[in-house]
């Protein structure tokens, strides 16, 4: 065929690569042009020191790309910007693609300059060796050229991290010229053993009185460089030094630390450094100090008080305030202001139990869930099922309002309970570490323990959901995720429903309404444990009412989006967890035994249900066996399987916390089936602490308290990455995640208190295609041809051009496990959002129940403000 190339290409085809090429060719020369015209890349550099003869640089290029974004593209972009045809979504593209050619443009050159070492001068001092690594900071956002509001778009913002390793020790005293290959330059002033290090990882905020066991850790992992060699500080002295006058007031040796995880099957490492511990377990006198050790230099300040717990809870109920629904968040109680929203919800028709959604994938047919009318098991989208069947004039529920958005978003769920049982479950294990005025809410000061005026925000929401029958729906969800002129949840205006009322969802909330009212009894509050006590009771008996099991039908559509419909079935059953526990609560509260006539007569079925404590419930789901069991003797069996349950769990944690892994972290071994499963909060050590504060209030052995601390030290940055998992909590934690408020709310600083997924074991799928290379298929419409560009470290290129599998294949076998952390917000959903049961009121919980008696927030901690410049936080580009 006269019109068909010999390689089958059409010849539009050939003309688009023709194009491409000239195009690419035509942006080279500018490029190269421009690059002649100005002797440096100006970015913003900073030198982290780790010892006297190692540096770390972070590179950030952020300012330049958007400065050249507005050179190149602003014109357009404005005009764009005022075109008032064009929908948002068609904005959003443009500016996307304009900043993904600025990217394209100068990041692989960044990428490529850093990494020529020989190019790199200080003040004489050779330059040995070098290591390069590229970690994301956060999403790409671009300021709109008209509103200025900020557009997200699909790229990354970057961090670009040099190692650099010197001939000669540095002198201290001495000041030094550091020359950069982009041509950037730094004067450093070298202050000797007084010299702030970055190699020294431990808990931020310090460290408790309590805790018998104390370590900080020192280690580096230097991206294709690996780790640093720390061989000539080992078994050397290290010293501590009071803060205020700088003496000696404890010293010991640096060891090794020999507990680097390793798969066997790829030689995948978890931290890839070599790790040493400074252990200073028998020094426990209040105040503040910090560590020092010739050669490497000393850490920042760190604390030894009762204030160190007391803030990391504070912090983290903090993050259950800020994501409170239904309630204005302002001054005095915060500085991250949030006006009221969702302060009105309509009655819904669909289910409650998201479980329920999903496609039976077992062999043997199960009676519930959602059919076609084949009677066949089918999946179901919760979104378009509310939307197709919601009632054109919808009523309004009375008063309904309240609870906390789920995570990122702004639904309120049935695991919410899971807050619930958490934070309930310290308070009756521990009640003399809750005060009221302890938590700065707008209820302190109520005569309420604050840890349960959060919870009764939550509860009461949820008793104003009670039907007259003691139903209880307990989701409330919209017709889909918050548009982006609703990331702001006060001007959120979709419409919000709540779920039908079904057996199984109204004795969830019976069971944890029941266990809220010996709380509050335990409180001295009669009057409210017995507004819950009865509403438990009512609900109780509306769940063991076959007659109260749902079966009907909904409009849904096919794959071909024609209308059909379906049938929805309730369980036939109830859910034996809630059973035993709402039977337990409520026979505590009433003396009456008829509560538990199933579980009485047949203890036997239930103990499976306690023992699944280990692997599918909380650990603390049955709390009040463990409290109360002497209370019903016909239980023995019951209460005794759970405490054993408890006490096994928490001896295989801490087994995991002192053997597997080279910092002390409660997670499986290298090559355990379920090391992989980290995800969604699954390997946060707060989370799986609750074992250990069960098993010391169960047996008053005080190791388990001694685990739960070291895992609290974890969270607080005696990690690989140095990093506290919560923002607002220690000197480096997490500056950007996925929250939509905080994305759009104009403060600077995004909310504290959150604690993100993070640990995914895996590697963000877009990771590769906007951080550690540039793979993007061409927009046409928008001008945009194309990118394929790997910017992997040169070591591991070894100078290929690898393709997009390439890049994948190579940075799966290479970055180290505990290490990868991608944060792209909204493309990174795993590792960078969060819940408000998964994350956050496990650690306020475990941290509740280490509290001192009587602890207040102090004045400064009261007062804190969002910082003005959050790229200048540690946290916003910590070392990878």
């Amino acid at each position: 065929m006269e019109n068909s190339s010999t390689d089958g290409k059409s010849t539009s085809e050939e003309k688009y690569s023709e194009m491409r090429i000239c195009t690419l060719f035509c942006l080279l020369l500018t490029l190269i042009a421009r690059l002649d015209a100005q002797d440096s890349l100006p970015g913003r550099i900073e030198a982290r020191f780790l010892d006297h003869q190692h540096l770390a640089l972070v590179c950030i290029y952020d300012d330049f790309l958007q400065q050249r974004l507005l050179e190149i593209h602003g014109i357009k972009l404005k005009n764009i910007s005022q075109d008032p045809h064009r929908e948002d979504w068609s904005k959003r593209f443009h500016y996307t693609f304009a900043l993904a050619k600025v990217i394209e443009q100068y990041r692989p050159l960044i990428s490529k300059t850093l990494q020529n070492y020989d190019q790199y001068s200080l003040s004489g001092n050779h330059i040995t060796s070098g290591g390069y690594w590229l970690n994301s900071t956060r999403q790409s956002r671009i300021p709109d050229r008209i509103t200025g509001k900020p557009w997200p778009t699909s790229n990354a913002d970057v961090a670009h991290f040099v190692f650099l390793t010197l001939a000669e020790p540095l002198q201290p005293g001495q000041e030094y010229l550091l020359s950069l290959p982009t041509g950037n330059q730094l004067t450093l002033k070298f202050q000797g053993d007084d010299t702030l290090s970055y190699l020294y990882k431990f808990n931020q905020l310090g460290f408790s009185p309590q805790a018998s066991r104390k370590y900080a850790y020192l280690g580096c992992w230097q991206g294709d460089a690996e780790k640093l060699d720390i061989s000539k500080h080992l078994n050397k002295p290290f010293h501590i030094r009071n803060a205020s006058g700088n003496e000696i007031v404890f010293s010991g040796t640096v060891l090794e630390r020999k507990r680097e995880a390793v798969r066997e099957n790829n030689k995948l490492k978890f931290t890839g450094e070599q790790v040493a511990e400074l252990d200073f377990s028998e020094f426990n006198l209040p105040g503040e100090y910090y560590f020092q050790i010739p050669g490497i230099g000393r850490s920042r300040n760190f604390r030894i008080s009762p204030d160190c717990i007391g803030e990391a809870f504070y912090l983290h109920c903090r993050g259950l305030f800020h994501k409170r629904c239904g309630i204005s968040k302002e001054e005095p109680f915060t500085f991250w202001k949030c006006k009221p929203c969702h302060r009105e919800t309509y009655q819904g028709n669909f289910p409650p139990d998201v479980t329920h959604y999903g496609k039976n994938g077992n062999k043997e047919p199960r009676p519930w869930g959602f059919f076609d009318q084949a009677g066949n098991s089918i999946t179901v989208n919760h979104f378009t099922l509310i939307r197709m069947n919601a009632a054109d004039h919808p009523q309004l529920v009375p008063g309904l309002y309240g609870g906390w958005h789920d995570a990122a978003d702004h639904d309120r769920r049935p695991t919410h309970f899971d807050v619930v049982n958490d934070l309930l479950a310290a308070y009756l294990m521990f009640p003399e570490n809750f005060s009221d005025g302890q938590l700065n809410i707008p209820e302190s000061g109520d005569g309420i323990p604050d840890l349960l005026n959060e919870v009764l925000w939550g509860m009461n929401m949820w008793l104003r959901a009670q039907q007259s029958d003691g139903g209880v729906g307990t989701w409330i969800e919209s017709v889909s995720h918050p548009n982006p002129e609703a990331h702001n949840p006060a001007e959120d205006r979709q419409p919000y429903y709540l779920s039908l009322a079904t057996r199984n969802s109204t004795l969830q909330y019976a069971a944890h309404a029941a266990m809220l009212a010996l709380a509050l009894q335990q409180a001295k509050q009669p009057r409210l444990a017995n507004t819950f006590q009865n509403s438990a009771q009512k609900a109780f008996a509306f769940a063991l009412n076959p007659a109260n099991r749902i079966d009907r039908e909904y409009r849904y559509h096919d794959n071909k989006k024609k209308s059909i419909t379906i049938r929805y079935r309730d369980e036939p059953d109830l859910a034996r967890e809630f059973y035993l526990k709402a039977g337990f609560n409520l026979f505590l509260l009433t003396g009456n035994h008829d509560f538990l006539n199933d579980v009485e007569d047949d203890q036997g079925s239930f103990v499976p249900v306690v023992k699944a404590c280990r692997w599918k419930y909380s650990p603390a789901l049955f709390v009040e066996l463990l409290l109360y069991g002497e209370k019903n003797i016909r239980l023995y069996k019951l209460a005794d399987s759970y405490h054993k349950t408890v006490l096994a769990l928490a001896d295989e944690y801490l087994q995991m916390l002192d053997e597997n892994h080279s910092y002390r972290v409660p997670w499986y071994d290298a090559n355990h089936p379920f090391t992989s499963h980290m995800s969604w909060g699954n390997c946060h050590p707060l989370r799986r602490a609750r074992a250990f504060v069960l098993a010391w209030r169960a047996s008053g052995k005080t190791q388990y308290r001694a685990a739960a601390l070291l895992a609290n030290d974890w969270h607080n940055g005696g990690n690989p990455l140095g990093i506290s998992m919560t923002s607002g909590l220690g000197h480096t934690y997490p500056t950007h995640f996925l929250d939509l408020l905080s994305s759009v709310d104009g403060i600077s600083e995004y909310v504290p208190g959150i604690t993100p997924y993070r640990h995914t074991f895996g590697i963000a799928w877009d990771d590769v295609k906007f951080v550690h290379g540039l793979f993007r298929d061409s927009r046409l419409d928008h001008e945009y041809l194309g990118c394929r560009q790997s910017l992997l470290p040169n070591k591991l290129s070894q100078g290929k051009n690898l393709n997009e599998t390439q890049t994948r294949e190579i940075l799966n076998s290479f970055w180290p496990i505990w290490r990868r952390y991608v944060n792209l917000e909204s493309y990174s959903v795993a590792a960078s959002e969060y819940t408000v049961n998964e994350t956050i009121s496990p650690a306020a919980a475990v941290t509740g129940c280490l509290l001192q008696p009587g602890w207040k927030p102090s004045p400064e901690l009261l007062s804190r403000r969002p910082a003005p410049d959050v790229t200048l936080l540690p946290g916003f580009a910590p070392l990878p």
